[in-house]
């Protein structure tokens, strides 16, 4: 591949203050570049560079979505970069959200789906294929409950359906006969008892798709509020005629149905409604319902529209309103989407980290009490510990239980400082949150019995890099590389989540990275610690070398027994994982470097001082055989970031 780095070698830094001491083009070099300019069409660069970018990394393979109890996992198996042909199906633009129309699906589901479906076991054993249909292409694998099915999206040109493939044999079948409306719910979800799928459906007897008008109805109008009050963004995409309004109903509105998994027998779940997520209750009696309601908007895209969230019974009854998000013109700054076409997060909404209860005992939210009247609910009271300051508004954990009127309603938690990821035991008896002064972090257990005490787990500054405890463990099997949890309906909010416990029940786990002061001799260290919640005593269970390899737990089977997937690699070779039971390592993937010559290039490290005396540091790697002093073409890859100073970037480079 020694055209690629003819090409020119990488260098990367965090600035973009670097100059390339390139070659100068050659006459015959220039007229080439000229006419491929003119010709304005698609050109395919030299072999090497070709064969670099289209190398079957997709073969490679990572353990992810672990089964139920954690011994198998599966692989969604892919077949490249996306071709041209599927970027260029046609599709309608609706404020940022982009609809596959043909077949009544995102377009992301189009251009990002699989070719076939493995089961991995994670002890080494052979895996099951899924046996699927020629030319079906999928997405979002799922296990039931039990483990024994995993359902997915199946793919054509002109439809989604669910299907559904034994887990023991990997022998499929189409589950949905009407096929799947996947625009704005993009997911779908096993019933608690692996019987039932629940599924947004194209309704019955649907009007044609709305034609757009050959004459306009009239000009295009956009109202702007008085004074200042919207602090809007540019956005790349957004509705413009009553049009897209109709064809963005028309594309929302679905009927939510669960869908029997060995009868294939349909059940509906209320009316056609716009169904923006939804969320079965593991009682199997009550779901949770978010439905895109109007008036619809030229200002802002498709994710600042209203929502409201509801609880229904199976017979699409609404029994009660959980929350409701007003249209955001720019109003609500915490709401509005922070990149073109991107939505935001849950802002400022009274109601946060909605959720089932695991245990079947309705729901949990976490809800701050309101500002007293008159008072600025913006500006917090100062706090007493020398701290930024923080409100004293009390901060709380509520259950609400059917039948979801006022008197099922409880508080069992409340704190003076906001809290945030609050998970529980197993069994409901303890919580887990975290509350944030400034800079300062605060991790704590709160056994419910004796609601006044807060058993701290970790206490950190979150710039604190060496002070870092790691991520708290959930029961999912799963070890998290970064930080955050996961929510929405694709995946439990934080709260409905239960965290790892020890097979005595008074231990968490966390896992986290170790990182030396030192980072260019000493290599981090991952490790997984266990903290006795009631003591707070930890102990170190786990805990990578750093002998050429690095070593990263990514799962677990038994935390107590110290048997764990995880990956390990280096500077050369890719990675691989591993089940290890204690000090015995079993491989469990055989993943290839495809691109040798780049693994193996020459590296250096050099540190760049600017004018204004700051320095930082630039990555360089080189091509094979490079002789120094040798002057060639260089491509730059950088990202600017702001620093507040030295020590700040320092901190982060170590």
């Amino acid at each position: 591949m020694y055209s690629l780095w003819r090409l020119g070698a990488w260098l990367t830094g965090p600035v973009a203050l670097i100059a390339a001491l390139a070659a100068p083009v050659s006459g015959q070099d220039q007229t080439r570049i000229d006419e491929t300019i003119r010709a304005e069409r698609f050109v395919a660069p030299p072999d090497p560079i070709a064969s670099a970018v289209l190398a079957p990394r997709h073969l490679n393979v990572s353990l992810a979505a672990p089964s139920p109890d954690r011994t198998r996992f599966l692989r969604e198996i892919g077949d490249g970069p996306v071709t041209m042909a599927v970027f260029s199906k046609p599709f309608h633009e609706l404020g940022g959200l982009f609809v596959d129309h043909r077949a009544n699906r995102n377009r992301t589901l189009t251009i990002r789906s699989g070719v076939g479906l493995e089961i991995l076991s994670g002890t080494g054993a052979p895996p099951v294929v899924v046996a699927l249909p020629a030319g079906l292409r999928i997405t979002d694998a799922t296990w039931s409950p039990d483990g024994a099915s995993v359902a997915f999206f199946g793919h054509t040109p002109d439809a989604t359906h669910i299907w559904v493939a034994d887990a023991a044999t990997g022998k499929s079948r189409q589950l949905t006969r009407t096929p799947v409306l996947a625009t704005l719910v993009t997911s779908f979800e096993w019933t608690a008892d692996s019987r039932q799928i629940g599924v947004v459906l194209i309704p019955d007897g649907r009007a044609p798709m709305p034609v757009e008008p050959t004459v306009p109805a009239g000009p295009q109008v956009k109202l702007a509020e008085e004074k200042d009050k919207n602090r809007l963004r540019t956005y790349a995409s957004l509705m413009a005629t009553p049009y897209h309004q109709e064809l963005l109903e028309w594309h929302a509105t679905g009927q939510l149905a669960l869908v029997d998994v060995r009868s294939r027998a349909v059940t509906p779940i209320g009316t056609p409604a716009m169904i923006d997520g939804f969320d079965l209750g593991p009682d199997g009696r009550h779901l949770m319902v978010v439905r895109l309601v109007k008036p619809f908007s030229y200002l802002v895209p498709v994710s600042s529209f209203g929502t409201i969230r509801e609880i229904w019974d199976l017979s699409g009854k609404a029994l009660a309103r959980v929350d409701e998000q007003p249209l955001n013109l720019g109003v609500d700054t915490a709401r509005t989407p922070n990149a073109p076409g991107v939505g935001g997060g849950d802002g400022n909404i009274r109601r946060r980290e909605i959720a089932w209860r695991k245990d079947g005992q309705g729901l949990s939210f976490l809800e701050q009490e309101p500002a007293p009247p008159g008072a600025d609910s913006a500006a917090p009271a100062p706090a007493d510990d020398g701290a930024a300051p923080r409100s004293r508004r009390k901060d709380r954990v509520f259950q609400w239980q059917a039948p979801f009127d006022s008197a099922r309603l409880k508080s069992i938690f409340e704190s003076t400082t906001r809290l945030s990821n609050v998970r529980y035991s197993p069994d409901h008896t303890v919580i887990f949150a975290t509350e944030r002064t400034g800079p300062n972090v605060h991790e704590y257990a709160v056994v419910l019995a004796e609601s006044q005490k807060k058993l701290t787990l970790a206490r950190y500054r979150n710039d604190d890099v060496y002070a870092n405890p790691g991520t708290l463990l959930l029961g999912d099997g799963l070890i998290p590389t970064g930080g955050g949890f996961g929510g929405g309906f694709g995946a439990a909010p934080a709260a409905a989540r239960v965290v790892a416990l020890s097979a005595d029940g008074q231990a968490v786990y966390y896992a986290g990275t170790q990182y030396d002061k030192n980072p260019l001799t000493v290599g981090p260290r991952s490790y997984l610690d266990r903290i006795a919640f009631r003591t707070g005593q930890k102990t170190r269970v786990y805990q990578s070398d750093n002998e050429r390899v690095f070593e990263r737990a990514v799962g677990w089977l038994d935390l107590d027994g110290r048997r764990l997937y995880v990956t390990r690699e280096s500077p050369t070779e890719v990675a691989q994982t591993f089940f290890r039971d204690g000090d015995r390592l079993t491989q469990l993937t055989r993943n290839q470097d495809f691109t040798p010559d780049l693994t193996q290039a020459p590296k250096e490290t050099f540190l760049v001082e600017r004018p204004d005396g700051f320095k930082f540091k630039v990555n360089v790697t080189l091509p094979p055989g490079y002789q120094a002093g040798t002057r060639l073409p260089a491509m730059f890859w950088f990202y600017p970031r702001e620093f507040s100073g030295q020590d700040e970037y320092d901190r982060g480079a170590r």
